[in-house]
């Protein structure tokens, strides 16, 4: 069976017009892809931009946390060791009150208080003055410094009798009442505990 001339020639634009729109189709399609394509791989740079954020920020935590950690142990650590210098410093001095009554024959029995003795103490004797050279050789070379302060430190020492002692080196050259007021307080000191 033949067709007739004038038969393709109605059909031909409707096959050329589907073929036609078959190809806008197939191209509209492709550029959708490669436009998904191109957003999911933006997506994609993007998540690995905000992984490798947070990984950093993450590290930077575990930075911080670990200098905080160090410094509060560097704090507890010279806290620690200023109460061990109070303490010791406490200690020095109860010992040398305990040496004090003892040379004074004040016993336990009286009701003298630990302010009392330390203000008849301190009224009746002056203090003694030491060379430079025996305040080295009682301290060592000044090899133990027990505390650093606003006028100078304090150096542990011990007398040739083997009695502990605390010197003070001045090194702002202050008022002598500057330097007794702390003196005072510490002789003063209540510590029933150390």
């Amino acid at each position: 069976m033949a067709f007739p001339l004038s038969y393709f020639i109605f059909i031909l634009p409707a096959v050329l017009g589907i073929i036609l729109s078959l190809a806008v189709f197939i191209i509209k399609k492709k550029k959708n892809e490669k436009e998904k394509e191109k957003k999911n791989e933006k997506q994609s740079n993007e998540t690995e931009t905000v992984t490798e954020l947070g990984r950093m920020l993450k590290e930077l935590l575990n930075d911080y946390q670990k200098q905080a950690r160090a410094a509060v142990d560097e704090e507890a650590g010279k806290l620690q060791e200023q109460t061990e210098t109070v303490t010791e410093l406490a200690k020095m001095m109860r010992e040398t009150l305990a040496d004090f009554q003892k040379q004074a024959g004040i016993s336990k029995n009286n009701n003298q208080t630990v302010e009392r003795l330390s203000e008849d103490m301190l009224e009746q004797e002056k203090p003694h003055r030491f060379s430079s050279q025996l305040l080295q050789n009682f301290t060592s070379n000044y090899s133990t410094k027990l505390v650093e302060g606003g006028y100078g430190a304090v150096y542990k020492g011990r007398f040739p009798n083997g009695r502990q002692l605390a010197v003070k080196v001045l090194i702002n050259n202050p008022g002598i009442a500057q330097v007794q007021q702390p003196i005072m307080m510490i002789i003063k000191m209540k510590q029933t505990t150390l």
